[in-house]
């Protein structure tokens, strides 16, 4: 998951265009999904992100198949 805020000029440099090629490269294999944090604020303070853009697996510790 990819927490980001949309204004604050490092998130969509910094990571968008990795994160847009590994989404493409792996398509089918991984679910992948971005936050705007500005928007969904609550949630991402729920995370404790201790800054953004951030990066983030879920589960936390993935078993393997």
């Amino acid at each position: 998951m990819h927490f980001y805020k949309r204004d604050d000029g490092r998130s969509k440099d910094e990571i968008k265009p990795e994160f847009n090629a590994f989404a493409s490269e792996n398509k089918g294999i991984f679910r992948i999904g971005a936050i705007d944090c500005k928007e969904f604020e609550e949630l991402c303070n729920k995370e404790s992100l201790s800054g953004l853009p951030t990066i983030r697996i879920y589960p936390t510790f993935p078993a393997p198949t």
